[in-house]
Parts: C-alpha cells; structure tokens; sequence
C-alpha cells in the first residue's frame, strides 16, 4: 500500500505531498503521526491518504520507518477543512496541519503521573515502631500520594517498606486541571419567555444557522447552556467560542457547574501540561463541551452539534498573523460537515451577519429584554456642532458636565471612553511635502 504524507517541515519548497511505501509489518490509519526517511534524516509526517497505486516510480519510493502514536490526530472531516483553507486563504498544508495537531502535541510531552502507595495487609516481614506508624497512618488514608508521604514520615522507611511488599507502589495519571481552584456552584434558572423562545427555535431546527440579537444582560448564556443540554442529550458535542481569553474563566466556572468534567478548555493563556491534558481529554471523547477563543474552532470533537460564537462581531476572531483564518468561516464549514447549528450571539451584531439575517440565510432572533429586573441604560446623542454654536468650545458637551458632576454628588464613579484619534497616522501635502506637527512637542497631527 502507498501512503500520501505531509511531512512537518515549514518550508514552502517541500510545501506538499509525499509518496512513501507502507511495510507489511505495519498497520496504519489516515491521520497517524510517522517516522518517514527525508533525506539524509528522519522526520514526523502525517499520512493523509492510504491507496494502492502510485503515479511515480515505485522503486525509488522510500518505506514509513513506524508509528509514533496509536491514535490518528486527523480524520475525513479535518482533511476536507484543511482542504478548504488551503483553497480558500492560500495557506501550506504544514500551516493547516498544526492548527490541527498543538504544538505542546508536536512536542513529545507526556501526560502526568503520580506515584500511589497502598498498603499491602499480608505481609509477613519485621516492623519497627517508625514503620508501624506509617502503616496505621495508611489504614486511614488509603491509596496515599507518595510524594507527600515522604514528607510526613522517612523517606528511608518508607523505601524499606516497599522493598520489603508492605506498601505496593502504583502509578496514576493525574490531569493538570486549568482554573480549578474556581468553586462550583449549581444553579437552576427558569428561562424567560424570550429565552425559551430562542431554545425552542434553535433545537427544533437542527443545522440552521442562527442569529442570536439580544441586548446585554438578557441572558443569552442560559440560552446556550440549555441548547447545549439538549445536543448532549442526542450523544452530540458542543463549542462554545469567547473573543478573549480573560471571558473563559466565568464561563468554564458557569459550565461546570452543569456539565461538570464534561467541559474542556482550549486557548493560549494555559500552561503546556494543561493544554496536552485537555486536548487528549477532547481527543478521547472525555469532555463534550469545549470552551476557548478561535484556535478552539480547531478542536478535535467528534459528532459535532452546535458551534456557538460568542460576540460574534468581534474582531479577535480573525487570525491576523499566519497562518490566517476566519473562525467564523471555519465553524460554518464543520457546521455543514457534521449538520451542526451554528449560533452566533451578540448585542451589537455585526453587518454582515445582520444582513444575511434580513436576507434569510440566518434566522434571527431577538431578545429585547433583561433577564433580570434591571432597566436598560439611558443613551444621549449630542451634536457638537450644535454646542459649539451655543459657545460651547469646550471637548464636553454641557449635558456630560451637568452628568458628570451629579455622578461626582452622588458619589458614584463614572468612565469617559475616547475614540481612536485619527485614522491616518500624519498628513503629508502633496505638493511641497509638508507635514503639519504639534507646535508644542513636534509630534505629527493625526
């Protein structure tokens, strides 16, 4: 058998797919990791294709050495999307390929484990009154980590124990849990009538795409975790993508609370153990719920059911630097594959999506109320054209001063935000090259 191979180089040159013969002594899968022969060295590759002819000369084909992993990292549904980001942003195939397969994957690094004691009852050997302790002590705390047991009794006694089969030595993967010293704390809302509204329109039309408008605080959160109950429930998983990282935390604490273990957590902010322990976790099929920024659109879940985008108008969800991507284009794509709904969610939609929600390619739905019994806040637009032929010269107009000092009386704290400067960073004339500057520090005007 032939396999077609990327080989995990970034390099434009060697930017493409290679031929390798597939020994007889080896069983391989589309998406493994291998060994293969690139020139003078041994390389990671990933075999993209498995076929029984090739259209070089079979004689100067080299042969896979082995296989480092005995689960594949791609499948049907992530080629086709590396296809289509390939074709659709002109990215390489190694570009593609490791936003499938974490470079904290890439790496070799290897989950955690810790060293378990237990006490063995049969034993039939000499104690001394140190050993003797110990043992009581393991009477009452069964299965014991070791490392904190040498830090309470000796460490030499402790040794002759296990030489001698009193304690039996066992290891344990431990997961390096991302945010768990967060509490959890159960609760149990009743949607509103707007909220039941858009769960009932979003579960009973399974692969729609949706546009979730509802102003802030109106509770679009307990819309998403109830839809995502009922993916759960049909054996279907689920993600939910924020703009930042910094919004993870109270979610993955707002989740877990109700999926408990069943959420995992990807974005950049984690540390390396974490995120190979949480993507093996998503790999396994362990967590159904993943919850992170746009690199977890990437995610590898399987049975996909909802993709949920959160403030969708955001910015954050393009990839400015390479290799380049729209998440939302990503999450229609594996919408699509696997027949998923795709909700995007926000108070201030942005154009385009508002668009194709007027034109009928999003149903939308609106949410005009808050959940909770707090008015919508008062917005004053003001002409400052109008104050300043009024007299007012001033950067504020006088409703902001009179608001402001009634806040200051109250006691209260207010936030002025100030736009964007300018849009060009200097002017320039076109004819003698001038560019204006501040009379008092020489800085270009804006």
């Amino acid at each position: 058998m032939i396999c077609e191979v990327i080989v995990d180089i970034l390099n434009s040159q060697v930017d493409k797919i290679f031929d390798y013969i597939m020994p007889e002594y080896l069983s391989l899968n589309v998406g493994q990791r291998v060994l293969v022969p690139f020139g003078n060295r041994q390389i990671e590759g990933y075999i993209l294709k498995i076929k029984s002819t090739t259209n070089y000369d079979s004689s100067k084909l080299k042969c896979i050495i082995r296989s480092l992993d005995d689960f594949s990292y791609l499948n049907e549904e992530t080629i086709k999307i590396m296809e289509h980001l390939i074709k659709t942003y002109n990215l390489r195939y190694v570009d593609c390929l490791r936003l499938f397969v974490p470079s904290v994957v890439r790496t070799n690094l290897k989950e955690k484990f810790i060293n378990i004691i237990s006490l063995n009852e049969n034993f039939n050997t000499k104690i001394t009154a140190k050993q003797q302790e110990i043992i009581d002590f393991l009477r009452v705390n069964k299965n014991y980590n070791l490392s904190e047991l040498n830090k309470q009794f000796s460490p030499s006694s402790i040794k002759t124990l296990i030489k001698n089969n009193v304690l039996k030595l066992n290891k344990e993967k431990t997961d390096r849990k991302p945010y768990n010293y967060l509490e959890k704390q159960k609760q149990e809302i009743k949607l509103t009538e707007e909220q039941q509204n858009a769960y009932n329109t979003i579960v009973t039309n399974q692969g729609d795409k949706f546009l979730l408008f509802g102003v802030t605080a109106s509770g679009k959160t307990e819309v998403y975790i109830n839809v995502i109950k009922n993916v759960l429930e049909k054996g279907k998983s689920a993600i939910l993508l924020v703009p930042e990282i910094g919004l993870t935390p109270q979610l993955f604490k707002r989740f877990s609370s109700v999926f408990g273990d069943n959420v995992a957590i990807i974005h950049s902010g984690l540390s390396q153990g974490e995120k190979l322990d949480e993507w093996l976790k998503i790999k396994r099929g362990e967590c159904k719920v993943v919850i992170g920024a746009r690199s977890a659109i990437f995610a590898p879940v399987e049975n996909l059911g909802i993709v949920i985008i959160d403030e969708e108008h955001d910015t954050s969800y393009y990839s400015e630097t390479n290799p380049r991507y729209y998440a939302k284009d990503v999450a229609e794509f594996r919408c699509i594959f696997n027949n998923a709904s795709l909700v995007l969610g926000s108070a201030t939609p942005s154009i385009e999506s508002f668009y194709k929600a007027q034109q009928g390619e999003y149903k939308l739905i609106t949410m005009k109320k808050r959940a909770v019994s707090k008015k919508l806040p008062e917005i004053f637009v003001v002409d400052m054209l109008s104050e300043i032929r009024r007299g007012n010269a001033s950067m504020f107009s006088k409703l902001l001063q009179m608001k402001l000092v009634e806040c200051v009386k109250r006691e209260e704290q207010a936030i002025i935000f100030l736009n964007r400067r300018g849009y060009s960073s200097f002017l320039r004339c076109l004819d003698c090259g001038y560019i204006p500057t501040c009379e008092d520090c020489d800085v270009s005007l804006v």
